[in-house]
């Protein structure tokens, strides 16, 4: 069986400027990982960092859960 997104949660966080953006964290290789999950096993593993990173910074953070898939655009590789 092949594995298809049909919902996504993601953490997010009200920023200085009023703005909502994406939490996200840098993984041992120095690497931008976004807290965006599209299975549980995932989100698991993401509330803890979650907790954690409110903790350290002092930020309310929020988990939204987005469903509903719509496909807008299939992009192929150019030949």
């Amino acid at each position: 069986m092949n594995f298809r997104i049909t919902t996504l949660w993601a953490f997010t966080t009200i920023g200085d400027d009023g703005d909502e953006g994406i939490v996200g964290f840098l993984d041992s290789e120095a690497r931008w990982v976004p807290l965006i999950a599209s299975d549980r096993v995932r989100l698991d593993q993401y509330v803890g960092i979650a907790r954690s990173i409110a903790t350290k910074t002092g930020k309310t953070i929020k988990l939204s859960k987005y469903g509903g898939r719509l496909d807008l655009e299939i992009i192929k590789p150019q030949m």
